[in-house]
């Protein structure tokens, strides 16, 4: 399975934060909706496209294949539905303000900004 059971919640919290946001645009616009709440609703758009990347590859190949196949099928599919990404991005990691010598490597970066990280269980 692509996406952890434990991993449910976000999901679900996700969505309702979605359905709560888009009665409030359709009844007032978005001239009334502050600039913090546009950028939470940029994010959560960020985010649906990646979460409808992920379920597309799912919905593709199921379960039961090693990460690298779902790495190399969601980045194909990010390509295809044009969401920008970045694959295998090295981070620094710090400890006490020290900058240590190992990175930490991360699935994808997308948007610049949202780290994607993928869990294959067998």
């Amino acid at each position: 399975m692509l996406i952890p059971g434990r991993f449910a919640g976000l999901w679900a919290d996700i969505a309702q934060r979605r359905m709560a946001t888009l009665p409030i645009i359709e009844r007032f616009g978005k001239s009334l909706i502050a600039d913090s709440d546009m950028k939470n609703l940029q994010r959560d758009e960020k985010t649906y496209a990646i979460i409808g990347v992920a379920m597309e590859v799912h919905k593709q190949l199921g379960y039961g294949f090693l990460e690298g196949v779902y790495q190399e099928a969601l980045a194909l599919e990010m390509s295809l539905r044009q969401v920008p990404f970045e694959r295998e991005v090295k981070l620094p990691v710090y400890y006490k303000n020290q900058k240590l010598n190992t990175s930490y490597r991360v699935d994808f970066v997308c948007f610049e900004n949202i780290v994607v990280e993928l869990k294959a269980l067998s």
